[in-house]
């Protein structure tokens, strides 16, 4: 869950602050599109694109079979490619596919 809180103040002094709670969430799907938007950028060479994607297909697939105990194994695999930073250079791709592959991962198993 985060929190954002935005306070304004008028030309009189007159203030008031304001917070909304809110969750982001994120899927397969988005992931894929994230490894292709990364892809299309050149942010992601070719081979990284293909390994990344397989493993993510093969992950979504066993997720929809019911299947978790294999999605969360194939999830895990994914992980280590996406922190390999011989395949993933840039150390922000690696960040941000590493944080959304965790929120997944926690989805389908929220110990």
């Amino acid at each position: 869950m985060h929190e954002l809180t935005v306070t304004a103040t008028d030309n009189a002094g007159n203030r008031t602050t304001t917070t909304v709670l809110f969750y982001v969430t994120t899927s397969f799907r988005d992931l894929g599109n994230l490894v292709d938007r990364f892809r299309a950028t050149g942010q992601l060479s070719r081979q990284a694109h293909q390994k990344l994607s397989n493993k993510l297909d093969a992950a979504s697939a066993s997720e929809a079979a019911g299947n978790d105990r294999r999605a969360l194994q194939q999830l895990a695999a994914l992980r280590a490619l996406a922190a390999d930073t011989a395949l993933v250079p840039d150390a922000d791709v690696r960040a941000v596919l590493v944080r959304d592959i965790d929120a997944l991962t926690a989805m389908l198993d929220p110990r």
